[in-house]
């Protein structure tokens, strides 16, 4: 017994000597070194992966841009009547964007507006007579009665509006222009090229030809918004030829 406790002994004091060797301390330096190492790794791969995780996030969240085709088949024609009041309204809903009744017209805002600021322009049958219908959400910019918004075509023909009646307030307000046929006719065989709405009691103005957009709406081409504009001229022309027919024929 006492060979043996002597012997463990002498094995400890080994292993203390050992310890305190410089080889010792070197050797559980590069252990630590190489353990931070792959801690480090592990920390960098999580963040690579968080890295493309959120970049799938992105390109998932982003909304995907309407074809022509597309962006018509989503567009409702809408009846509304008041039975008390005795009228009826035909427009549209989900023009370019979910829950959207007007076509949205971007600029440039490099002026100080906000990318989503917008002029919209769209159609509607109010008591058998055909209207343009416009919006608009920009700061300063309201449809007031007096102001003028110009439309420029493809074949530089133009529509000069002068709003005549007081504007609609909301989010978006609104007001509307009477089209006789010649002006309805131009927006079916031709495409809108550019357009400038005009406040006169602020003597400002907003310009734009349609190709700038903002990022969530789901129309981002010059082609396609002119298409989509044609589009709801020629369907809403259909349905007011077909209910004049029915107010004849009554």
């Amino acid at each position: 017994m006492v060979i043996l406790a002597l012997i463990i002994y002498v094995v400890w004091d080994v292993i203390d000597g050992i310890k305190e060797s410089d080889w010792y301390n070197s050797y559980l330096d590069k252990k630590l070194d190489k353990e931070l190492a792959i801690l480090e790794s592990y920390d960098k791969q999580e963040v690579t992966d968080f890295e493309q995780l959120t970049e799938v996030t992105k390109k998932l969240r982003k909304p995907r841009k309407y074809t022509l085709q597309q962006a018509i088949d989503q567009i409702e024609l809408v009846t509304q009547s008041d039975d008390f009041e005795g009228t009826t309204r035909i427009y549209f809903n989900h023009v370019a964007n979910k829950d959207s009744d007007h076509l949205p017209m971007y600029f440039d805002n490099s002026l100080g507006y906000a990318t989503y600021e917008n002029i919209g322009l769209s159609f509607e049958i109010f008591q058998n007579k055909f209207y343009l219908d416009v919006s608009s959400n920009v700061t300063d910019m309201n449809l007031a009665k007096g102001d003028r918004l110009i439309l420029v075509f493809d074949n530089k023909e133009k529509i000069e509006i002068v709003f005549t009646s007081t504007h609609l307030k909301g989010y978006y307000d609104t007001n509307s222009y009477l089209l006789n046929t010649q002006q309805i006719k131009l927006f079916i065989d031709h495409r809108l090229d550019k357009w400038k709405l005009i406040s006169t009691r602020r003597k400002i103005y907003i310009a734009g030809d349609n190709s700038f957009f903002e990022e969530e709406c789901l129309v981002h081409d010059k082609k396609v918004f002119q298409g989509i504009l044609n589009y709801l001229a020629k369907m809403m022309m259909g349905e007011y030829i077909r209910i004049n027919k029915e107010a004849v024929t009554a």
